[in-house]
């Protein structure tokens, strides 16, 4: 539900909403560090594909960044993504 339906054909998905809010993004940070297995996955896939967008942000977008990097060091790069 956080990164979207992508047959639900939502003009923007939660997730992208939430990086851009003031508190929102926190609560992406907390999803980050305590998603696990596939949601993780399907979480940081979804981040990759706006990192564009992130990395222009302002402050918040910099946190989530950081968040996405500090987890891929503790838990290991992400698997393959199948299309």
């Amino acid at each position: 539900a956080l990164v979207g339906d992508p047959g639900a054909g939502e003009a923007q998905p939660p997730l992208l909403t939430m990086m851009r809010d003031r508190f929102g993004n926190y609560i992406v940070q907390k999803s980050i560090g305590l998603a696990q297995g596939p949601q993780r996955d399907a979480l940081m896939w979804k981040l990759q594909e706006h990192m564009p967008s992130l990395k222009k942000s302002n402050t918040y977008g910099k946190h989530i960044i950081a968040a996405m990097e500090k987890s891929q060091s503790a838990r290991g790069p992400l698997p393959f993504r199948p299309q």
